[in-house]
């Protein structure tokens, strides 16, 4: 039996965005074994009906010394081996949030064709495709994905997700995927009931401090938006959200609504594609939202969009502020006094209320007046 591998790393964003690839490699090859190695945090992400299995891969260490870095990844040849052997020689592929050791492990565990990123110190061991920083700069990262491997309908020039109308007068452009198969893709989840009628989803939480918003600032955010829409929230987020999502919901329980840690991250699905939009920070919400084929505005921090922003079936907006220090991967920042954190203490609150009304105004003007054009958003089923 064919199997392959995927080899994913810290981000569940990126391994969200490489739905294309499996649907590739479920609908060209539909016997064959898709296993997935990574870190324990993308296990909740996993679509189910594409991967036979998942093994757990060691923490990434924090240090950037080569030898710690080395040792991870030795560490992770072992685990890989141990729960696999017969991985050994499969095709594989590395994610892009793996890093540059994604095709040192691919070699060291013999995969005879090593599809990874390119421009990574070690990616000349990768002897399959390998995607340039030119390529995932110019297209979104999910038809980076869908393009690794060939396939019929590339060759036709299809894009993978299909791009709904901005309005009446402009087409509806086709792709390989209409319709989000949300059923198929995740059938463990204990999905959470929506709500009757309409509502919008707020997702503030994030994992890290140069992506984390002033939840006191959604708060105001939300104001506006209840007195252009007449809309609740619904405030959707973790375990470690708990606290400030009581806090900003107590203030006015009409304005926001407090759903937060009532289940996993793809427990939320329902809720999100029934909303009439989804704001959310740069986290996993964001990516699950576009999947689900919802309209998101997305309050951006400190990574850089041009590779790092999710796609999907749903419209996108984003709101940032260009720091002189802007981008950057930290996941703390490093400066200090004013400097610290300015692409997010300098985005407004305004900024982003006038962002997101210029996007409803294009793609769901009658939210603003009121009413719901929800029914017209792509959907999943």
């Amino acid at each position: 039996m064919t199997s392959f591998l995927v080899l994913a790393g810290e981000d569940p964003g990126d391994f969200l965005a490489s739905f294309p690839l499996f649907y590739r490699l479920k609908s060209s090859s539909p016997l064959a074994s898709v296993w997935v190695a990574g870190p324990q945090k993308i296990k909740p992400f996993l679509f189910d009906s594409y991967v036979h299995s998942f093994i757990a891969l060691p923490t990434a260490p924090r240090s950037a010394s080569f030898l710690s870095q080395l040792q991870w990844a030795e560490a992770c040849v072992k685990t890989i081996r141990a729960a696999a052997p017969q991985l050994s020689g499969a095709e594989s592929f590395a994610l892009k949030s793996i890093s540059q050791w994604g095709p040192w492990l691919q070699w060291r565990l013999g995969s005879t064709q090593r599809h990874a990123w390119g421009g990574e110190v070690l990616s000349f061991l990768a002897n399959g495709t390998r995607v340039s920083s030119e390529t995932f700069q110019n297209q979104k990262i999910s038809q980076t994905y869908w393009e690794w491997t060939p396939s019929a309908a590339q060759s036709e020039g299809l894009p993978f997700w299909a791009e709904p109308a901005s309005d009446p007068l402009d087409p509806h452009l086709s792709g390989v995927c209409d319709v989000f198969p949300l059923d198929a893709v995740w059938t463990q989840r204990h999905s959470l009931p929506a709500p009757d009628g309409n509502y919008w989803v707020l997702a503030p939480g994030a994992s890290e401090e140069t992506r984390q918003w002033p939840w006191e600032r959604y708060l105001e955010l939300a104001r506006q938006i209840y007195s252009r829409t007449k809309l609740p929230g619904l405030v959707i987020g973790t375990p470690q959200d708990a606290l400030q999502a009581q806090r900003i919901c107590s203030e006015d329980s009409s304005i926001l609504v407090n759903r937060v840690a009532m289940g996993g991250w793809v427990d939320y699905c329902d809720i999100i594609r029934k909303a009439q939009f989804v704001i959310a920070s740069d986290s996993p919400f964001a990516q699950l939202s576009l999947l689900l084929g919802r309209y998101t505005h997305i309050v951006w921090g400190a990574r850089n969009p041009q590779w790092a922003a999710p796609s999907g079936l749903g419209r996108s907006q984003m709101s940032f502020y260009p720091a002189p220090c802007w981008p950057c991967s930290y996941g703390e920042c490093p400066l200090e006094g004013d400097l610290k954190l300015r692409c997010l203490r300098d985005l407004s609150v305004q900024a982003v209320a006038d962002d997101l009304w210029v996007g409803l105004s294009r793609y769901l003007p009658g939210v603003l007046d009121g009413g719901s054009l929800q029914g017209k958003q792509e959907g999943a089923r």
